[in-house]
C-alpha cells in the first residue's frame, strides 16, 4: 500500500486513542470508583486493542477480495481485542476460552444480525405497526443463537485454567503486550514515512 494510506491509518489509530483517553478520564471524573469495575476495564482494554493492533493486522489482508476481508476482519477484531484483555480475564476469572476465535467467527455475525433486527423492530414500532409476527421470528432466531452458545460451552476442553494467575503475572503480561505493541507500531511509524 502507498505510504500515504498507511500514514492515514496510523493517524486514525492515534485519534481513536486520544478519544479513548479523554472519554475514560471524563468517566473517571464523574465516578472515580468505576476504575474498579471489570466491565470498564475490559471495555477500555478491548478498544485499546482494536485501535492499536487491528490496523496493523488489517494491512496484511486489505488487498484480498471483499468476502475474504470480511472473514479476516472478524478474525482480526476478535484477536485484537483478546490480546489486550486476556491478562485481565485470567486475573479475574482464572480461565480463558480455548474456542474464542471460532465462537466469535460464528456468533459475531449472528449477534450483529440480531442487533439490526432489534433496531428494525424499534423503528417499526414507532410507526404503530403490529409487531407480533416480526417479534416471533426474532424470538426464534434468538433461541437458536442461544442454543449455539450453550453448545459452545459444552465443546471439548473449553477453557485453559490459570489458578495461580496473580497481579504480578498480570502486570508482566501487560508489560510484554505493550512492549510488543510499541515495537510493532514503531515499525509501522517508520514504514509510514518511507
Amino acid at each position: 500500500f502507498p505510504s500515504h494510506d498507511r500514514r492515514v491509518l496510523f493517524q486514525r489509530s492515534l485519534k481513536l486513542l486520544h478519544v479513548l483517553m479523554v472519554v475514560g478520564l471524563l468517566q473517571l471524573f464523574y465516578d472515580p470508583f468505576v476504575i474498579y469495575d471489570i466491565g470498564f476495564q475490559l471495555s477500555y482494554l478491548a478498544v485499546l486493542g482494536l485501535s492499536t493492533i487491528l490496523p496493523v493486522l488489517k494491512q496484511y489482508y486489505e488487498h484480498l477480495p471483499i468476502g475474504w476481508r470480511w472473514l479476516f476482519d472478524a478474525f482480526a477484531i476478535s484477536l485484537s481485542s483478546t490480546i489486550t484483555t486476556y491478562p485481565l480475564i485470567l486475573y479475574y476469572f482464572h480461565q480463558f476460552s480455548v474456542w474464542f476465535l471460532l465462537g466469535n467467527l460464528l456468533l459475531l455475525p449472528m449477534f450483529t444480525a440480531l442487533m439490526y433486527a432489534l433496531f428494525l423492530i424499534i423503528f417499526i414500532s414507532m410507526l404503530h405497526v403490529n409487531l407480533v409476527s416480526i417479534a416471533s421470528y426474532v424470538n426464534i432466531y434468538l433461541n437458536w443463537v442461544s442454543y449455539l452458545v450453550k453448545l459452545s460451552i459444552h465443546a471439548p476442553y473449553p477453557f485453559v485454567y490459570a489458578y495461580g494467575f496473580d497481579g504480578l503475572l498480570m502486570g508482566i503480561h501487560f508489560v510484554f503486550i505493550f512492549y510488543l505493541m510499541h515495537i510493532v507500531t514503531g515499525k509501522q511509524i517508520g514504514r509510514a514515512h518511507v
